[in-house]
């Protein structure tokens, strides 16, 4: 066997490298997700929102929950705002409160790592986390203009299954060019040693 022989590489071995190549980048696509999915359940990329204000301007938190926040104003009135809709509580919607009645849910201690401050200096702040897995941390403030602000972190287990799929087809295309890129430089090379052997 010449040389130029032995340079001639095996269809076969091309294709195992090529497999090899989309392994490793898809093994590395889905660590990469669960990092990702780990870092944004800690806070990183999430972002305050605002409730906007109450009728009155708002001056301190009573109380709160995952969906719903209580506040007193400077009228010394009490406002609800509800993320969720509930009985006859509506959704999105600042509303007065007569009887006081905060429902209690299981509290922990805050843990979002990167979880940013507020927006502006706040006259009142709140955080804790909800602890039932998976765990969400939230966080209530006034503003100091009477806004109403919330943050929260996104459930773990929705945040890994909406990244997963991006990060992996990513990883899948970018396998496929450089498995791609390797094949059609071994052609090139089997065809330069080709003209040299004719």
């Amino acid at each position: 066997m010449t040389e130029i022989d032995q340079q001639n590489e095996d269809p076969k071995d091309d294709r195992f490298i090529s497999c090899s190549i989309t392994i490793l980048f898809l093994v590395l696509g889905f660590f990469s997700s669960v990092i990702l999915s780990g870092l944004v359940t800690n806070g990183l990329f999430i972002r305050w929102h605002s409730l906007d204000m109450p009728p009155e301007k708002a001056n301190s938190i009573i109380g709160a929950n995952y969906s719903v926040v209580y506040v007193s104003t400077i009228n010394g009135n009490t406002y609800l705002y509800s993320r969720m809709r509930d009985n006859d509580i509506p959704k999105d919607k600042w509303i007065l409160v007569e009887n006081l009645e905060i429902d209690e849910i299981s509290k922990c201690d805050f843990k979002a790592l990167y979880a940013p401050s507020p927006p502006s200096e706040t006259i009142d702040f709140l955080q804790f986390g909800y602890c039932p897995e998976p765990r969400i941390d939230v966080r209530y403030a006034i503003l100091k203009d009477g806004t109403v602000w919330r943050f929260s972190t996104p459930e773990g287990i929705d945040v890994f299954f909406i990244t997963a799929p991006i990060v992996l087809i990513f990883s899948l295309f970018l396998a496929t060019f450089v498995a791609n890129k390797g094949r059609n430089k071994t052609n090139q090379i089997s065809a330069k040693n080709n003209d040299l052997a004719s």
